[in-house]
């Protein structure tokens, strides 16, 4: 990577420390330090002056960034803590039939007991193709009636081997 412009005195003064910590691998020697600023360094508190727009940048706003996917925003939110994950399935070691029927009578029961995101970990399966996690979207799918959306888990709840599922409202009593 190269740098446009020199360093500031600070600048200067971090990369030296830095510096004298790093070792060069075998055979290499440590770069030479950047150049230094020639303009003194300014106290700290003081803003730069803003960068110059790109000359294309004033033609009109900048684009819009489309919507997610509603499967997405609920992930979002659950990974900002905004939702919490109420209720887990494991479905390790069942078969695919029992993984049906069981996720079936979770997501209605879920829906029912007023839940609105749940976990449902199916595992990653031999070599990340595991019968259970292709056929989960499918059966998501059929339960259209309780499922508003689904999307892949985040790392810490099981990564691509489970789904955050967001489930409809509860029906309404009578």
């Amino acid at each position: 990577m190269t740098r446009d412009r020199p360093l500031s005195d600070d600048d200067m003064l971090i990369w030296r420390r830095v510096a004298r910590t790093a070792r060069p691998l075998p055979g290499r020697k440590l770069p030479e330090a950047p150049k230094k600023s020639a303009a003194p360094a300014k106290p700290a508190g003081v803003l730069s002056p803003a960068p110059a727009m790109h000359p294309r940048a004033e033609t009109g706003p900048a684009p819009k960034k489309p919507a997610p996917p509603a499967e997405l925003s609920g992930e979002k939110r659950v990974r900002r803590g905004k939702l919490e994950v109420e209720a887990k399935l494991d479905l390790h070691g069942m078969t695919q039939a029992q993984a049906r029927a069981a996720l079936g009578r979770f997501v209605a029961k879920s829906r029912i007991d007023g839940m609105r995101v749940v976990l449902v970990v199916t595992g990653k399966g031999r070599g990340g193709e595991g019968a259970l996690r292709r056929a989960a979207p499918e059966w998501l799918a059929e339960e259209a009636a309780h499922v508003a959306g689904y999307a892949p888990a985040h790392a810490r709840h099981g990564g691509s081997g489970a789904f955050y599922v967001r489930l409809r409202r509860p029906p309404a009593a009578p």
